[in-house]
């Protein structure tokens, strides 16, 4: 929640801080955009282990700042934030309670135990979520459709600051049979920076002549880091731009 609230907050004060400068003159031909949107992701993998990431649906918001090169090309410094829940963690080997935890002979039902297979099932107080703070160069290529619709596309290039939380308890019952205490048994908080790319499709609609509205598909690779694997994000962005 305090990680949401600071990148809301960022997302407001950068455009106040965009029409000061433009009030000095500093901005002239420059366009700013802000955007939100949803993300889609695949499942990612746990290095090392045989645990992989059942990652659901998220959110996207983002700022960027362009200048058009020529008729046809601009440039945008984009910063991104997305974050996305991870639903499960699951390990099809069992061995993420490590090989002693097999059920002795004769071990009483209703223990809670559901098969070691999916993590979330064995735990309580499941918590767990991906986010990545990402600034991206982005090359676009523009082609007008009429005086209001343009299409686009473009690639874009850059680095992401990414976090992973996992976190549970093991529940009492599969305590019990297993002789351990309860403890946190997810993979630890991974943090790090990883190189960044990602593939822009999208429309624009002319509402006047300084204003945008801006729709946009990207498809989002945030690279590796510590102990995850890449994941594969597809954003579905709405925004709006202003041309100074």
């Amino acid at each position: 929640m305090l990680k949401s609230q600071k990148s809301t907050l960022s997302l407001l004060i950068l455009p106040l801080l965009a029409f000061s400068l433009n009030a000095q003159g500093l901005l002239q031909d420059y366009t700013l955009q802000v955007h939100t949107g949803a993300t889609i992701a695949g499942d990612t993998k746990v290095k090392g282990t045989n645990i992989s990431a059942d990652v659901g649906n998220g959110y996207v918001i983002g700022i960027g700042m362009g200048r058009r090169v020529n008729d046809n090309f601009r440039l945008q410094l984009e910063w991104t934030y997305r974050n996305m829940d991870v639903d499960n963690l699951v390990d099809p080997s069992t061995q993420w309670l490590g090989s002693n935890l097999a059920l002795p002979p004769g071990a009483p039902s209703g223990s809670g135990f559901t098969g070691f297979s999916s993590i979330r099932d064995n735990v309580n107080n499941f918590e767990a979520d991906l986010s990545y703070s990402s600034v991206i160069l982005n090359a676009f290529y523009d082609r007008e459709i009429n005086d209001k619709f343009s299409v686009f596309g473009g690639l874009g290039l850059g680095f992401s600051v990414v976090e992973a939380s996992f976190y549970g308890e093991v529940k009492p019952g599969v305590a019990a049979i297993s002789g351990i205490s309860p403890r946190l048994i997810l993979p630890g908080d991974q943090q790090g920076v990883a190189f960044t790319w990602q593939l822009a499709l999208g429309v624009e609609y002319a509402i006047t002549k300084d204003f945008n509205i801006v729709a946009t598909y990207k498809y989002f690779n945030p690279g590796s880091v510590d102990d995850l694997k890449d994941l594969d994000v597809s954003s579905f962005e709405v925004g709006v731009s202003y041309l100074f």
